[in-house]
């Protein structure tokens, strides 16, 4: 199937009147816009923090960014997959919100008591209440945020998300701004403020756009948690394992190398993970035209993963030629320790879109031991080839290990897809 760029105001309508496309389009310009704008935010950031402070910072956000997936119990696929149909949406929807708020409260516990295990460089955390607080905080309203978002996806409502990460973002660049004077303490907070206020206004004000008389009381209907749950569970176990190398890899690099070394590497992965969002909208997109639209997945599929393909090629291109310059925004220092490691990550790009369009398929099929083995493949790879390579030539080794297991995945998946007469 060919995408052909709109010539006529007709075929312009057509195009973006295709479910596949307009929500591809909101989820994209939402993700994207957020990546920009967390760009500068980290941008800021490193101008305003020392790289000793964002090396602390970006490893506890990231050891909140995985407990935010544990956190979630794959409601999120459960939710695009079964609320288009559910005729108790209130129900569904505050049941997730629900089981979600109280399960990342209980995880958040469990790190912060054994953070002197998980990760010895973050234990002031432990040794400040307000700390501790700020902390639990980001993950309980980071979880619900990202449950909101796949409420807005599986209602077709792409918009509020964008809406969503719009006010998340802007909010984060004002308040790191107004906490410069408190360094590492300033950097969290400035995420939980956003994070509260964008979760009121998710809840009380665009939910109810589009669930009539919508109330976020808490409630377990156990009828819905027990259906959902039982697809949910397989596709929360695969969904956790692909979290585990962008969130465990700081941790892993501020523990063996240093925080500053930390701080290079994560900016150039929030360049890379700007790219990310591509494949990723669009493939959120995919999904839920998927349960929509059952008998033109196949069609849907190739006009994703054409779709995708023109967009990322330029992007890569470009950050070949003008990434040194991207990363002199940052200072110096980013740029001399952080291009190559740029340029390495922004290929695994590639491998990844392969990986998603495959994981897309088989969340459609509700097959979900493939996507656990697939994503357990390449979480082992990337610790494991990530740490060695580390220890041998340094921060680039990382960057060489991440991108290297992404494509051992593609590789499987492409065997994979050939034996089901998909190629």
């Amino acid at each position: 199937m060919k995408i052909t760029i709109p010539k006529k105001r007709k075929e312009l309508k057509r195009h973006l009147n295709d479910p596949l496309f307009k929500n591809s389009y909101f989820l994209i310009t939402s993700t994207v816009l957020s990546s920009i704008l967390g760009f500068v935010f980290w941008l800021l950031v490193a101008r305003c923090y020392t790289p000793h402070d964002v090396g602390l910072a970006t490893a506890l956000i990231s050891a909140a960014n995985l407990l935010v997936v544990f956190s979630l119990l794959g409601f999120g696929f459960g939710v695009a997959r079964f609320l288009p149909k559910e005729e108790n949406k209130q129900g569904m929807i505050n049941s997730c919100l629900t089981i979600t708020f109280l399960f990342s409260i209980i995880l958040s516990a469990i790190f912060i008591l054994g953070i002197d295990t998980w990760s010895p460089a973050l234990l002031f955390v432990r040794e400040n209440i307000i700390f501790i607080i700020v902390f639990i905080v980001i993950v309980f309203t980071n979880s619900l945020i990202r449950l909101q978002r796949s409420v807005f996806m599986a209602l077709r409502t792409a918009e509020f998300s964008f809406v969503q990460n719009t006010i998340l973002s802007i909010l984060k660049l004002i308040f790191v701004l107004c906490l410069v004077g408190f360094g590492v303490f300033g950097i969290i907070s400035s995420w939980a403020i956003a994070a509260c206020i964008a979760l009121v206004i998710s809840i009380f004000v665009l939910t109810p756009k589009r669930v009539h008389s919508y109330l976020p009381i808490p409630t377990v209907k156990k009828r819905i948690v027990k259906d959902m749950f039982l697809i949910s569970f397989g596709n929360y176990i695969a969904e956790n394992f692909g979290a585990i190398p962008s969130s465990v890899l700081p941790l892993m690099i501020i523990n063996v190398l240093s925080p500053e070394r930390n701080a290079y590497f994560f900016m150039a992965l929030a360049i890379s993970n700007i790219m990310i969002t591509i494949p990723v909208a669009v493939n959120s997109s995919l999904f839920v035209e998927g349960s929509y639209a059952p008998e033109q997945f196949r069609n849907n599929v190739i006009k994703s993963i054409k779709f995708t393909f023109l967009l990322i090629i330029p992007m890569i291109l470009s950050i070949f030629i003008f990434g040194d310059t991207l990363l002199l925004l940052f200072g110096e220092t980013y740029a001399k320790n952080g291009f190559y490691v740029l340029c390495v990550l922004v290929l695994s790009v590639i491998p990844f879109t392969i990986n998603k369009v495959y994981i897309t398929i088989k969340n459609i099929q509700l097959k979900v031991k493939p996507i656990i083995y697939l994503n357990a493949l390449i979480s082992i790879l990337t610790i494991g080839l990530s740490y060695v390579l580390m220890i041998e030539i340094g921060l680039i080794g990382v960057a060489i290990g991440y991108t290297l297991s992404q494509g051992i995945g593609a590789a499987v998946v492409f065997v994979s897809v050939r034996k089901e007469g998909w190629i």
